[in-house]
């Protein structure tokens, strides 16, 4: 397994040269912004813009306190307030200068933490998360945040395994450095960290968002996760990387993100292209392309369709598939697709616009056509949200209108609504 190990956390008693940082091989830095309501860090703001400025990944968190639990969201999130998907947002739940907060106050903070900012946060902790009972025996609601753990040791980690199966990030040395990490003349007072997996696949992963998606959706407590749910959750963390941008029910944009031609984002449309549908060259400086097929495809196979989604750089083709598919009753297909008054949608489903007149559920011109789809990540009484790539230049999250829970069609910025490509990835093959 590849291991990336370029990863400090520092707060501002710790000097911080960035260009050394960067020579030395770092390429991510987690930053302190405060500690309970009776600390804040003097350097986080300026170190941020720096580092952002400069290529780094960044984090920051906040060290809970026994203070009021309220009172130190509103602190963390005035500092930091989730509004930028290129940032990790972390709580270090340790023992600090007024005690350690009770695990009850820490579960009202992650409840706080997601109505404020509809993803889970990173959880920082060690010896606490190791000794405390309902950790060992398994914690429902933090199981949802991903881990950073710290066990300085050269053998057993001593995983709480019940609430996580594994480390997102594992703090392996502090500054004494004596359980791996370079001499204690290097980058002093920085903690080091590690991914498992390469730098590509951290900057991939970044930040770690623990999307809050729908409750029915969450994996039970040491289950295996949905393939909708994997799917569904790929598609909101781009949504978040590329800066949330949302429409309303008429096509207006409410929240504007980061564009496709953007500096660190035109790169990711190029993976989309290569990983998504192995077409090398493309990425979102190449305008005339639309590159939502790829999009599609690369949330599908990343988030686990396997060889039953048809990927294709032409979204008819797999439409068309799926609609044949059901006709022919194929059980062992991935999506079915149905027309949009005989199936109500779920998570992970795929909605399928047409983008050239004659095209409908029953004419479909031999699979070769202009479409869209987008996938359905959200599911409320009336309405369902929808996520899609090069909707407005970007990966771009719209509602949809139901009645009585069947899609309403509609034709919006020149697309007309047809088609449901039913998600059965979760019902085996055979």
């Amino acid at each position: 397994m590849n291991i990336f190990q370029g990863i400090i956390d520092v707060y501002d008693q710790n000097e911080l040269d960035l260009q050394d940082a960067w020579a030395r091989g770092v390429r991510a830095i987690l930053h302190e912004t405060s500690r309970g309501l009776y600390h804040v860090d003097t350097a986080y703001v300026e170190r941020r813009k720096a580092a952002l400025d400069k290529g780094f990944l960044w984090g920051a968190f906040h060290l809970l306190s026994t203070e009021n639990t309220k009172k130190q969201v509103d602190r963390f999130l005035s500092i930091e307030d989730g509004a930028d998907p290129r940032i990790v947002l972390a709580i270090d739940w340790e023992k600090g200068s007024t005690g350690l907060m009770k695990l009850a106050e820490v579960h009202s903070f992650v409840d706080l933490f997601i109505q404020r900012t509809g993803r889970y946060p990173l959880l920082y902790g060690g010896s606490v998360l190791r000794e405390t009972a309902q950790i060992k025996a398994g914690d429902e609601l933090l199981a949802k945040c991903p881990l950073w753990y710290a066990r300085y040791t050269h053998g057993d980690l001593e995983l709480p395994k019940k609430t996580w199966s594994t480390y997102t990030l594992w703090q392996f040395d502090d500054e004494k450095r004596e359980n791996g990490g370079p001499p204690k003349t290097v980058l002093p007072g920085a903690d080091w960290s590690q991914f498992q997996g390469t730098l590509d696949e951290l900057k991939m992963s970044w930040p770690f968002s623990g999307v809050a998606v729908n409750p029915p959706l969450l994996a039970e407590l040491n289950a295996e996760p949905s393939i909708a749910s994997t799917i569904v959750d790929k598609a909101i963390r781009e949504w978040q990387f590329f800066g949330q941008q949302t429409y309303n029910i008429n096509g207006h944009a409410t929240q504007v993100g980061h564009k496709e031609g953007e500096d660190g984002w035109y790169e990711r449309v190029g993976v989309y292209w290569k990983d998504g549908v192995n077409i090398n060259g493309l990425d979102g400086r190449d305008h005339g392309v639309p590159w939502s097929v790829a999009f599609i495809s690369w949330v599908m196979k990343n988030g686990g369709a396997g060889s039953r989604f048809r990927y294709s750089s032409q979204h008819s083709v797999y439409v068309s598939q799926s609609i044949r598919d059901f006709l022919q009753g194929r059980t062992a297909a991935g999506f079915w697709g149905r027309r949009l008054n005989e199936q109500k949608p779920q998570i992970g489903d795929i909605v399928c616009w047409a983008r050239q007149p004659g095209i409908d559920y029953d004419h479909q011109h031999n699979g070769d056509y202009a479409g869209h789809c987008d996938i359905v990540v959200a599911i409320r009484a009336n309405e369902i949200d929808v996520i899609g790539g090069n909707v407005g230049d970007s990966v771009t999250k719209r509602p949809l209108a139901l009645s009585s829970g069947y899609i309403v069609p509609v034709v919006q910025g020149g697309e007309n609504l047809f088609a449901l490509m039913q998600n059965r990835l979760d019902i085996p093959a055979a």
